[in-house]
């Protein structure tokens, strides 16, 4: 019974660029989405069995299924073709063990878009947004423009989440166990801000007056992306989540001298490549013989698939726009888009390719 490649992605730079399909990666992913009783016919045990493909990468907000009918409707899959939430990592899928020990713990989430709904469909039920414990404590932020007339209302909703029946609860900021930056953030000096309030104390709860010196250990902090720059529809890379963590990690070290400790996923760390590797394995039929990682980032895809020792291919459709190779994570291999990385694939693994 012979071994498949498992074919991972990253999707910005590679798959599409903004709310736009980049030339040809359609077609390369519909052929590799097809069953393999059409595009493989003597390697197929079964008529649901496909080549393990998971799309990888340091984007949020939404939901594995909702990213996957994204792709589905802007690449034009059907059928067997269809992406499900199995073949999607998103930035914050590797947290989704380490969220269920929350669930029964005060937390506060940041982050644009829906990372509520991320929240609780990864077990959090017991959050608070930065936005919210902001507009119950505005005194707390610098230059907040929110109005008393408006905490109430925001206290009542916060009150029916949490569980609490007692008003004097919310007379001071109260403890937080654990803080989830879920996404890209708004308003970076109020996350800020307050982030460093509940590193104060070791419980999450605010110092009533400013500590000599940090905390030996402060309440966890996880963040689930680190890339310095991704690319979008404008021609120029974009800044990215990466430079919000560095600013907190900078504003920690002035004002304490010490190094604040944070947990952060995404590419190119190992743990979210092992989650993807975890989801390809489920995915294979027969196992897998080698693991590919197309990628437009160095930093990120390339440096993570190198860490693991994947065949690591660099497409010039992104963020790289050198010529021959990157010099500081150089790929295994370097081509010019998706459509010609599934081709280079299958020549490797000696497989017929009918692109």
């Amino acid at each position: 019974m012979r071994r498949l490649p498992a074919i991972f992605s990253d999707i910005d730079g590679v798959l599409v660029r903004g709310k736009y399909k980049i030339p040809r990666s359609d077609i390369a992913l519909q052929y590799v989405r097809d069953p393999l009783t059409k595009i493989l016919p003597k390697y197929a045990h079964s008529p649901q069995a496909q080549i393990p493909f998971v799309a990888l990468t340091n984007g949020g907000g939404k939901l594995e299924i909702t990213k996957a009918n994204d792709l589905n409707n802007m690449l034009h899959l059907t059928g067997p073709q269809l992406l499900e939430k199995k073949n999607l990592v998103m930035n914050f899928s590797p947290l989704r063990p380490i969220m269920k020990d929350y669930t029964n713990k005060t937390v506060l989430i940041t982050g644009v878009d829906n990372i509520t709904g991320v929240a609780v469909d990864c077990g959090l039920h017991r959050y608070v947004t930065v936005e919210e414990y902001a507009a119950i404590f505005p005194y707390l932020v610098p230059l907040s423009r929110r109005s008393w007339d408006d905490r109430w209302k925001v206290i009542e909703v916060v009150k029916k989440r949490l569980g609490i029946t007692d008003d004097k609860y919310f007379d001071e900021p109260f403890q937080i166990d654990a803080v989830f930056v879920l996404n890209d953030v708004l308003k970076w000096e109020e996350n800020v801000q307050i982030i460093l309030d509940l590193l104060t104390t070791t419980d999450g709860k605010i110092a009533q007056k400013v500590p000599e010196s940090a905390p030996e250990k402060h309440i966890p902090i996880y963040c689930v992306n680190n890339d310095f720059q991704y690319a979008d529809q404008f021609r120029l890379p974009r800044l990215a989540f990466g430079p919000f963590t560095r600013s907190l990690e900078h504003i920690y070290k002035l004002t304490y001298n010490k190094d604040i400790k944070i947990d952060i996923c995404g590419k190119p760390f190992k743990v979210t490549f092992e989650y993807a590797k975890q989801q390809a394995d489920l995915l294979a039929e027969t196992g897998i013989s080698n693991c590919y990682m197309i990628g437009d980032n160095p930093r990120g895809d390339i440096r993570g698939a190198n860490d693991m020792g994947w065949t690591s291919i660099l497409v010039r459709t992104g963020i790289f726009g050198e010529e021959e190779n990157c010099r500081i994570d150089p790929a295994k291999y370097v081509v010019n888009d998706f459509y010609d990385a599934i081709k280079l694939i299958f020549k490797l693994e000696g497989l017929e390719c009918k692109l």
